[in-house]
């Protein structure tokens, strides 16, 4: 795993998707509120080649698949007008623990190792899918599943309250 600094001339090296699900996390916005002038509206106001300061961690092969799988979860449930607030959280806690990683595995709050079976979405079958993934989502939201656990958990670690605005 390496950290791109210079060159977004990546894209042999990691998937627009995980790009995606990168660029929308919590981790890289307070980044981005850090590094660019913010407009009348709050938000920060990010010129094309400006991108290449943001710190674009290239993560392994299997994280990109997870990434890649919770990124297509949410876009599926955004088409479909429902809340994908619970998966938004899950990727910003998948970020965390990629660029945090000794921080989050002190607190165990580790959530990747837990993640090996995420549903794979049929093309086409939007029906189904939808199925899967409101089956999947109330199993990992559920209090005792390592997952929640583990998010609870990262909720104490100091660089996510930091990150989070609430220190």
């Amino acid at each position: 795993e390496s950290t791109l600094y210079s060159s977004w001339s990546i894209s042999n090296r990691i998937s627009t998707k995980a790009i995606l699900g990168l660029l929308n996390s919590k981790l890289l916005d307070y980044y981005n509120k850090k590094l660019f002038i913010t407009n009348q509206q709050g938000f920060p106001q990010i010129l094309m080649t400006d991108l290449e300061l943001l710190p674009i961690k290239v993560p392994e092969r299997n994280f990109q698949t997870l990434i890649e799988k919770v990124v297509d979860f949410i876009l599926l449930l955004k088409k479909q007008n429902k809340d994908s607030t619970f998966l938004e959280r899950l990727i910003d806690v998948m970020v965390y623990e990629l660029y945090l990683h000794e921080e989050i595995k002190t607190a165990s709050a580790e959530v990747l190792k837990h993640l090996n079976n995420l549903p794979e979405l049929q093309e086409g079958d939007d029906e189904k899918n939808m199925k899967a993934i409101e089956k999947m989502s109330k199993e990992l939201y559920n209090p005792a599943h390592p997952v929640s656990i583990a998010m609870q958990k990262m909720q104490e670690v100091e660089e996510v309250k930091i990150i989070e605005g609430r220190k």
